[in-house]
This record gives structure tokens, C-alpha cells and sequence, in this order.
């Protein structure tokens, strides 16, 4: 799972600092790192190419060093040409050739005790013990019957022994001559360890080259004086042949390093220029030297055009004021430090992508800018990202120096993705799906600019597999970044809100057991929230959350609540006022529980605000029948402690609630009384002032409750209802006792 790459990731944690400084740092940085971000390349003299005349003399106007880069791949070609070549001598497997060798002479001597093996059979009985044994049979019938067999294995063992001492190696010996270093790094391998050292080349040729080796006589420097007689001793050489392996090696890999180290350690070949040096005269030809002279000379200017740069910042802190404007007017929630963190964060960070994708000279075609405009919708909204899409697109047009089609380019595949992204969007497939509308989004542009201009012959595979590659990498980023953002900046996506609306987590089962009435009434608020927040376009995943874990404080007195009271009511025997108190602290229990199972902040904050700031009628009214007359009962006592709702989500799941709760004290829930229930909850919490804090408009509180009643009318079964039929008293519409 990709959450599991962000365990242990760092979490910015609220702490307490000054507001408005904390703002004012936050657009200084925003500014600073923009302009660096964006400032104009620096103004650099034009001079000729390469095989050009010069209209001019040109002198370097103070010294400088360049390296010749020509020069010094020369010179580190030639260090590696005479680079040591490194060999190995591995004089750890003699014990285990020896070994082969005397258990060859155990088999022939068990072979030899043996009286039904007839003498022509020998040979063939001791190739069949032995594998791979490489001797003839006349040489084998020779040794299998010399007297004193003993000698013979004394005699190749020594020698064996000296040899890969010694070195013996299957290199042809012109190889090693034509290294052109004439020393060579000699590597000895034993048990104790590896030791090097240096060798020439003449005395490498003084090792044991198989190819040259045709008899005993070339191991006698070696073993002079060998034990058995002169009859057998070209059958004992091509027996020692045969387990005679070569332990002396070309170290390719060491070599390789060898190389390496002593390339790196070459110095660069620098040349200096001196100040008022003549570089090119007028009327000369630019040859190769003068123009790689001249393009480091350009690189020395660190002076910018004044009225570029001037111009540039006019145009870039105006398009800074409209976005500022933009956000103070319409989008007031932005105002916190942590959304402009993050908003700050996520520009300078598109910048940088576009940075790097230019420096390395990679296709811009494929920078992946409508993951910054996924990544907005959902952790803000659609309208901010169609903003900020359009802001970002105009800054990718400076980076690009200007380039109109890049505008349009990064625009289209920007909006097509806010476009066909949805507020609920919560699965990582409606994220993916993106990819195929960015990709035909990109493709349009390009092939429209192309018509426009003319020029769709040059419409190349670079620019379509940019596209491509840009989709592919969008969808992707978009999703790594939203885990990385959520856990960052501790903000709630709809990833985390999908993990939280299935049913089977530890809290919900804990409050299925704990107080089974509220759990079931919770479901249902949960998916009349969902629907009614698709209806206005609000965060539905969202509100199906908050439904599902807006009463878990009921876990901690379930009895007290009427949807898990089978039969006693125990408010009967406590007075009303205790009695509002036990039902308010199901907001207070309900937020530490929250707390205590790390719910997103949204979560939390509709378990605080679902009841927003409204009066328990039914206890209110019992405790001024209860009170003497000249008694004022404070109606402050009887209120939820609130906040009022402060977004749509948590009016949504309000709503919801109440009429969930209203609906189930219904004798007859016919659509008519169904529907005249939710305008009444509604019309009640309206005047009541609990949504002056959120945004909700009239016309989606009238689509909230046209959806609301159409839900529990068919949850309810509801049938016509006949004239005949007696009026039932008025219902309590306000779920009082939930």
C-alpha cells in the first residue's frame, strides 16, 4: 500500500506564532522564491559561431579560466591507456587439485588389487570411477602397472604444487606483452589473504603459460629431480596435464578500477585568459578554439538588462495582486496560514518540476502540471483550481520564454482534469482515469496549434510520447502527492476519508456493540448526507463520514439516547436539567473519542457542529413546568455548546440527523407528512440562525430537502393518505432526545 511509504514521514504540528507575521513570512518566501524561479535569463552579448566571420575584435574584459574539455579527455585517455592491467594469483586451490590427483591413484591402486579386471580392461575401469579424466589409454595401462606407483604421485603432486606456486596461467603470453603499460599489478590470493604487488612485464613472461609448456623438462626449474624412472615420464606429464588448472588470471573487474581511480585523479587541463587578451580579430573565422573561448566568456557576464528585469516584475507581482485579490474575495478559507503553506508549497514546486524538465534539456511537453491542478481540486476546491491552473499556466508560459502553445497546452490538460474530477472522488480509479481525458485534452491542443500554424508535419513521436508520458505522470504525481500532502501538512483527502466510511473499523464496531440503535441511526445519516451532498455539489465522501461517526459520544452513555432504550427511560428519574446535560455531552465525549481513533479534523468538526447551537425544546419546556412561575429557566443551559455549522458538510449531516431522528417519531411517515416534517426542520434551523456561518444558499437547502424527502419516503414504505383518515397530533419535528 502507498501509506506505508509514509510511516515515520514528518507531520507539520500546530503550534502557537503570531498570525499575520506568520502570513507575511509566508509571502515574502512565495515572492523571493517565485522571482528566483522566473527572473529572465541574464542578457548575454551575441557572438559568432563556429566556422563564422567575426564583425568585430573581441578582447576578454577581465581574466578568466575555462577548462579545455577536449584536452583533458586526452589526457585521461592516455593515463588509462598506460593504466597498471591487474592479475590474479589464486593459490588457494591447490589443496583441493591434490586432492583429485590422490584420489586417482587411490582408484588405480584399488583397480590394480582387483584380480577380475583383466589388464586390457584398466583403462576403461578407471575412466569409468574417474570423470573427465583426459589421458590415453596407453599412458594410463603404463602407469597402472609401474611397480612403484607411489613415486609417480609423489612426483606429480610436487610438481603440481611448485606449478601453482609458482603461477601457472592459459593467457597467451602476447597478450600480456601487448598492454602497454610496461608494468603490471600482480594480485596474490592466498588464505591469509590478498597482497599485491608490482611486477614488469618481463618478468610476468617468467610465469608457467600452458601453451608453451611441452614436457617435464619445462617444471624443472621448478621440481629438478623427480622419483620415478625416465621410462614413464611422458605418461606421468600427461597425467600432470590433465589436473594442471591455471590459477593466474586477467582481473578484469580490478582492472576496470584501476582505470577509473587513476582517470579521476587526472587534473583538469585549464586555460587562462587574460583581461585585454585578444580573442578574435575583425574579419577572422571562428575556428573551434575561439568559439569554445567565446562561449565561456559568455558565461562570465553576470550582468542583466535593467528594463527586462523591470518589466518582468511588473508583470509577475500584478498577476501576484489578482491572485491575492482572488483569494480574499472568494476564497476566504484560504485565508489560514496552513492553506497558504501549502498553496505556496505546491506553485513554487510546479516551478521547480519546470526547472529541472528545462535545465536537463527534457521535453516540457511532458512536465506533469495537471497533477498540481488534481491535487488542488481535491485538497481545496474546483473553483480555486481553476484558478490557480490558469495563474500557473501563465507562469509556465514565462519559464518557457513566452511560448503562447505552452499556455494553451498546460491549460487544457489542467481544466479537463478539474472538469471530469468530482468533489467525492475518493477511489484511486477516479483519480487514474484522468489520464486518458489529459492525454486527448493535451493531443487536441497540440494538433489545433499545429492546424493554426501550418505546421502539423512537424507534429513529432517526442511531442506525442510527451503527452503521453505527461497523462501517465500526472495521474501518478497526483496520487503520491496527495498521501505526501495529507500527511505533511496533517490535511484530510478523500483516501483517507474512503478508509474511514467502511463499516468494519474498530470504532464503528465498537459502537455497533456499545449502542447498536445509534449505530444503525448513524448509517442512515450517513448515506442521506451522501446523497444530499451530491446533489449541491458538496463533499459527499465527505458527509457519508461524518454521518457514520457523527454520534459515536453516545458509546459512552448509550442508555440515556432514545434509539437504545428498549423499554425504561432513565431521564423519568433525573430532572430535566441533569438530563441536558447527559445528552450535550455526547459532543465533548464524541470529539475526544474522535481524537482518541486520529479522525481527520473535518471528521471532528462535524461531530462538534452537527447539533450546531440549537435548544432541547422538550427538556427546556419540562424544567419551566417544573420551576415555580416567578423562576426564570436560562434557555443558555438547554442549547448545544456549538460552534453554528462553519461549512456545507456539516449543515448536510445537520440536516440529516434531524430529520433521520424526526422522521422515526412519525406514527404514519406518508410522503406528505415526510415532507412537510423536512421543510419544518429546515424552516426551524433557518430562522433559528444556525446556517448564517456556512455557505449553504436557499436554493440548495430547497434541493437538500426535496432529495431528503424523497430518501425517507421510500425508506418508509409511505402510502397515499385518504380524507378520510383522522389528522394525528402534531410531531415533535426536532429529535429532542436523540
Amino acid at each position: 500500500m502507498p501509506r506505508r511509504l509514509l510511516k515515520g514521514f514528518p507531520t507539520i504540528k500546530k503550534t502557537r506564532y503570531n498570525f499575520k507575521t506568520s502570513r507575511l513570512f509566508i509571502l515574502l518566501g512565495f515572492l523571493l522564491g517565485l522571482t528566483m524561479l522566473l527572473s529572465p535569463t541574464t542578457i548575454l552579448p551575441q557572438y559568432p559561431k563556429e566556422g563564422k566571420f567575426s564583425q568585430e575584435n573581441i578582447k576578454s574584459p577581465y581574466t578568466f579560466y575555462y577548462e579545455d574539455r577536449d584536452a583533458t579527455v586526452l589526457k585521461q585517455k592516455e593515463a588509462a591507456s598506460i593504466s597498471m592491467p591487474v592479475y590474479s594469483l589464486d593459490i588457494t586451490g591447490i589443496t583441493a587439485t591434490l586432492k583429485e590427483v590422490s584420489e586417482f591413484f587411490t582408484v588405480v591402486g584399488k583397480i590394480r588389487q582387483d584380480e577380475e579386471v583383466k589388464p586390457t580392461q584398466i583403462p576403461e575401469a578407471v575412466k569409468e570411477k574417474i570423470k573427465n579424466l583426459n589421458i590415453s589409454d596407453e599412458s594410463l595401462q603404463v602407469i597402472v602397472r609401474y611397480p612403484k606407483l607411489f613415486e609417480i604421485e609423489s612426483d606429480v603432486c610436487g610438481i603440481l604444487r611448485a606449478a601453482l606456486e609458482y603461477g601457472v596461467t592459459a593467457i597467451p603470453v602476447e597478450r600480456v606483452m601487448g598492454h602497454v603499460s610496461e608494468n603490471i599489478l600482480l594480485q596474490v590470493i592466498s588464505a591469509s589473504g590478498i597482497s599485491e604487488k608490482t611486477i614488469t612485464k618481463q618478468e610476468f613472461s617468467g610465469f608457467l603459460f600452458k601453451d608453451k609448456i611441452e614436457s617435464l623438462d619445462d617444471f624443472s626449474f621448478l621440481y629438478p629431480k623427480t622419483l620415478a624412472s625416465h621410462g614413464v615420464r611422458q605418461d606421468m606429464f600427461e597425467l600432470l596435464m590433465n589436473y594442471l588448472p591455471s590459477n593466474l588470471t586477467y582481473n578484469q573487474k580490478a582492472t576496470e578500477k584501476n582505470i577509473k581511480d587513476t582517470v579521476k585523479n587526472i587534473s583538469p587541463v585549464m586555460i587562462c585568459v587574460e583581461k585585454g587578451e585578444k580573442i578574435v580579430g575583425d574579419g577572422d573565422r571562428v575556428d573551434r578554439i575561439v568559439a569554445v573561448k567565446l562561449k565561456e566568456l559568455s558565461k562570465q557576464y553576470t550582468t542583466t538588462n535593467t528594463n527586462t528585469m523591470l518589466g518582468f516584475l511588473v508583470l509577475l507581482y500584478s498577476l501576484i495582486i489578482l491572485v491575492a485579490g482572488y483569494l480574499y474575495k472568494y476564497q476566504p478559507d484560504m485565508a489560514s496560514t496552513k492553506n497558504l503553506l501549502m498553496l505556496g508549497a505546491i506553485i513554487l514546486l510546479s516551478m521547480v518540476m519546470g526547472k529541472i524538465m528545462l535545465h536537463f534539456d527534457l521535453p516540457i511537453y511532458a512536465l506533469p502540471m495537471a497533477a498540481i491542478s488534481i491535487i488542488l481540486a481535491i485538497l481545496f476546491n474546483e473553483e480555486l483550481a481553476v484558478f490557480i491552473t490558469l495563474f500557473l499556466s501563465i507562469l509556465m508560459g514565462f519559464l518557457v520564454g513566452g511560448r503562447f502553445e505552452f499556455v494553451l497546452f498546460f491549460l487544457a490538460g489542467g481544466l479537463s482534469a478539474i472538469y471530469t474530477i468530482s468533489a467525492s472522488s475518493r477511489m484511486l480509479r477516479d483519480i487514474l482515469r484522468l489520464g486518458i481525458i489529459i492525454a486527448i485534452a493535451n493531443a487536441i491542443i497540440i494538433i489545433g496549434y499545429a492546424i493554426v500554424k501550418q505546421d502539423v508535419m512537424n507534429i513529432g513521436q517526442d511531442i506525442f510520447w510527451g503527452c503521453l508520458i505527461n497523462a501517465g505522470l500526472s495521474t501518478m504525481l497526483a496520487i503520491v502527492g496527495l498521501l505526501y500532502m495529507e500527511k505533511l501538512f496533517n490535511v484530510t483527502t478523500n483516501f483517507k476519508l474512503f478508509e474511514l466510511s467502511d463499516v468494519n473499523t474498530p470504532l464503528l464496531k465498537k459502537l455497533l456493540l456499545e449502542a447498536p440503535g445509534t449505530y444503525h441511526h448513524c448509517l442512515l445519516v450517513g448515506n442521506l448526507a451522501e446523497a444530499a451532498a451530491t446533489e449541491v455539489r458538496a463533499n459527499a465522501i465527505l458527509c457519508r463520514v461524518g454521518g457514520y461517526y457523527h454520534d459515536i459520544g453516545k458509546i459512552i452513555r448509550p442508555s440515556y439516547f432514545a434509539e437504545n432504550q428498549t423499554g425504561e427511560n432513565k431521564h423519568d428519574d433525573i430532572n430535566p436539567s441533569l438530563s441536558a446535560s447527559v445528552i450535550k455531552s455526547h459532543i465533548k465525549d464524541g470529539m475526544e473519542i474522535a481524537r482518541e481513533y486520529h479522525l481527520p479534523s473535518k471528521v471532528i468538526d462535524i461531530v462538534q457542529q452537527h447539533h450546531g447551537t440549537t435548544l432541547l425544546t422538550f427538556f427546556y419546556q419540562a424544567q419551566k413546568q417544573r420551576q415555580e412561575e416567578d423562576v426564570v429557566v436560562s434557555m443558555s443551559e438547554f442549547r448545544y455548546p456549538g460552534p453554528k455549522p462553519q461549512h456545507k458538510e456539516a449543515a448536510i449531516v445537520m440536516l440529516s440527523d434531524s430529520v433521520e431522528a424526526a422522521s422515526r417519531s412519525l406514527p404514519k411517515p406518508t410522503a406528505a407528512r415526510i415532507e412537510e416534517m423536512v421543510k419544518k426542520v429546515i424552516d426551524n434551523y433557518f430562522t433559528d440562525g444556525e446556517f448564517d456561518e456556512c455557505d449553504l444558499t436557499l436554493k440548495e437547502l430547497t434541493k437538500i430537502g426535496n432529495i431528503l424527502t424523497r430518501l425517507l419516503t421510500t425508506m418508509y414504505h409511505s402510502r397515499i393518505e385518504y380524507p378520510e383518515e383522522e389528522e394525528e397530533g402534531r410531531e415533535k419535528v426536532l429529535g429532542d432526545r436523540r
